[in-house]
């Protein structure tokens, strides 16, 4: 696992479209003359788009082909190697170290790049090998750490929840002291990054204090302040992948709702996580658009958006030949604590209580009917998608990451 940064990759790539600038004022050029640009720069809203076709145009010329289901992941023809390119960074994974080499030669013969060798630190993700083991650690401590120095909360008490109170991630209320809008927006960009990077633990925290960034209270303010607090508490726990960790390395999706679970409208909320290798590898946690009118209806429209998720993961282990993850029948099994919207996933019954679902919802049917997916129970007290629909008590939080985390 080797990465590699491109030196300035914006100004790298051509522009496929005309743009002007206003000349900086150092520049003594005529009252009324703009400039017309011939590269890409950073600033420009099309530049990333432009870095990209460069990046892939550059890649196909030492024989590596963009994902059709993730078109950031590149393959060999053998898809012996990945590469992962976010940005002007790549991510290089292949078994043969020589033949991981070769391409990083043959991309330093395209741009100027910077070799960062084994992969120990990227985009804020700290990445440590326990090969005696076969085991891989991702954490964002290093991420953190400088979180709580960015906003002086060095000497801040942790805390051991994210958050203990549904009230508190709720609209403002009028005449409600108003918070910093910069600050606040500030911090839930943060969090959000780690949210998405290693900590699915504050996923639902995050996501429900990111609807009021147009208007924050003081009490969303204290509601941040607490999920950097608990980061703070828990800054070693890191995601844990490996052979040697037990149940085997089969891709499995866990599904779950709270109904009703928003005071105001009434809305559900809905939040999914897929396991490989024992670690989480993607998870969700949002509100439906509709408001469901019983339990095993948020439940059932949770089970297809999952379902969905499902499928694209399936389609990228096929296309990357690592099928062998989802096992002989090439299923993505989804678990859910609900057996009334398991009855309906596997047989339309009791059409008159479920025509008014939409019918996008229904897509888990089909799925299941041609073996792509298959549904089955798991009882509450095992469902680690848990946390990512409710507020959880100590112990319930810490069964739902006590079989993810490395504590």
């Amino acid at each position: 696992m080797r990465q590699i940064d491109v030196v300035s990759a914006y100004p790298r790539s051509k522009l496929h479209a005309e743009v002007y600038i206003l000349p900086p004022k150092a520049l003594k050029i005529l009252k009324g003359l703009v400039l017309l640009l011939l590269s890409s720069l950073y600033g420009l809203k099309q530049s990333g788009r432009e870095w990209y076709i460069e990046a892939a145009a550059g890649l196909k010329t030492l024989g590596f082909s963009p994902c059709f289901s993730e078109p950031s992941v590149f393959i060999s023809a053998d898809c012996s190697i990945i590469i992962g390119l976010y940005v002007d960074d790549m991510l290089i994974l292949g078994r043969d170290p020589q033949a991981v080499q070769r391409v990083i030669d043959g991309i330093a013969s395209l741009w100027e790049i910077k070799d960062l060798g084994e992969v120990s630190l990227i985009l804020g993700i700290r990445v440590r090998r326990d090969r005696p083991k076969r085991i891989l650690y991702l954490d964002q401590s290093e991420y953190i750490a400088g979180l709580m120095e960015r906003f002086r909360l060095e000497e801040a008490k942790p805390v051991n929840l994210p958050v203990n109170d549904r009230n508190t991630l709720i609209a403002g209320q009028p005449g409600e002291a108003q918070a910093d809008q910069s600050l606040y927006q500030e911090a839930i960009g943060c969090t959000t990054w780690i949210s998405k990077g290693s900590r699915p633990d504050i996923t639902y925290t995050v996501g429900q204090l990111s609807q009021h960034c147009s208007e924050p209270t003081v009490r969303h303010w204290n509601a941040i302040l607490r999920v950097m607090r608990y980061l703070k508490g828990t800054i070693d726990y890191s995601i844990s992948y490996g052979i040697g960790k037990a149940e085997g390395p089969k891709l499995q999706g866990f599904s779950d709702a709270d109904y009703a679970g928003d005071i105001v409208d009434r809305r559900s909320t809905i939040g999914h996580l897929y396991l490989l290798n024992r670690g989480p590898i993607t998870w969700s946690s949002i509100k439906q658009r509709c408001v469901a009118t019983s339990t095993t209806e948020s439940e059932y429209i949770s089970l297809s958006e999952a379902s969905k998720q499902g499928q694209w993961i399936r389609a990228l282990l096929r296309e990357l030949q690592r099928a062998q993850y989802l096992g002989t029948d090439l299923s993505a099994p989804i678990f859910s604590d609900n057996q009334g919207c398991i009855a309906l996933a596997r047989d339309p019954v009791a059409h008159s209580r479920t025509k008014h679902i939409d019918v996008r919802y229904h897509y888990i049917r089909e799925l299941v009917a041609f073996n792509k997916v298959t549904v089955e129970y798991i009882p509450t007290e095992e469902m680690v998608a848990d946390m990512l629909t409710k507020p959880l008590s100590l112990a319930g939080l810490r069964r739902c990451i006590g079989g993810l985390f490395a504590l």
